[in-house]
């Protein structure tokens, strides 16, 4: 999925629980990250530690997408249903929370 497709999911306000897991640094998610997003860095992803449903969808997002699809392949590996992002949060054109 393309960070387009993403975004225009979420204006259009369909996304009651949409799991948008953001895979950034904490200087990177500080700067600016999608409303509601899961703070995961990469750098310190244990995905055995991974503290939420296997049953639910992930969509992963980093700052451009190299990030983001190390870990999705982890969380595959691990039995999630996770999604790659492309583009990032450099294809993100939507409101930031801080």
């Amino acid at each position: 999925m393309h960070m387009r497709e993403l975004t225009k999911y979420l204006a259009s306000g369909n996304h009651p629980n949409l799991n948008i897991l953001d895979v950034c640094s904490q200087e990177e998610f500080a700067a600016g990250h999608i409303p509601g997003a899961i703070h995961w860095p990469l750098t310190a992803m244990n995905v055995g530690k991974f503290p939420n449903n296997k049953l639910e969808t992930y969509y992963v997002v980093c700052r451009s997408g190299g990030r983001s699809k190390l870990a999705v392949a982890q969380l595959k590996k691990e039995g999630y249903m996770a999604v790659n992002v492309e583009g990032g949060m450099l294809a993100y054109c939507g409101p930031l929370a801080y």
